[in-house]
Formats: structure tokens, C-alpha cells, sequence
């Protein structure tokens, strides 16, 4: 979990900034602050900030996993047929 800080930080903004347009940017989908959690959602701005710069969240991590998933059965086929 960030907090408001580390938020503007990696967005390379000061915490003013992030403030002021927190309500824009909530609009464009970024994620809520979590009360429970008393900050935002690390991953969560990742995604956010993946899907604005036009990458597939599909192509990273869940992505990786298919193509091994993938492969692993080509090469189990390769085996068999061998």
C-alpha cells in the first residue's frame, strides 16, 4: 500500500499535484484510496499506469504464465510423439 507520498512519487509528481488532480485521475480509472488498508494499492497504480501507456496487462505477468503453460505442452507433445 502506498501513501499520498509515495503515490506522487511514482508518478513523478509532488504530493500537491497528486492531490489537486486526484479527482481526475480517479475518473480515468485510477483506483481508490482503501480505507482499510489506509493507503492505495501498489499494484493497482501499476496496472493503471500499464493500461494508460497502451500495455496489455495481459501481456505481463498472467501473459508470462500462459505462454509457459504454452510451451510446457508443446514440448510434453514433442515427447509423446517422439
Amino acid at each position: 500500500m502506498f501513501n499520498a507520498t509515495q503515490v506522487a512519487a511514482r508518478l513523478g509528481i509532488s504530493v500537491s499535484t497528486f492531490k489537486n488532480r486526484l479527482k481526475i485521475y480517479e475518473a480515468a480509472g485510477f483506483p481508490k484510496y482503501d480505507d482499510d488498508q489506509r493507503g492505495w494499492d501498489s499494484n493497482a497504480i501499476e496496472q493503471w499506469l500499464d493500461i494508460r501507456s497502451g500495455i496489455d496487462p495481459l501481456s505481463t505477468v498472467q501473459g508470462d504464465r500462459l505462454m509457459e503453460k504454452i510451451r510446457g505442452s508443446s514440448k510434453n507433445e514433442i515427447r509423446q510423439a517422439g
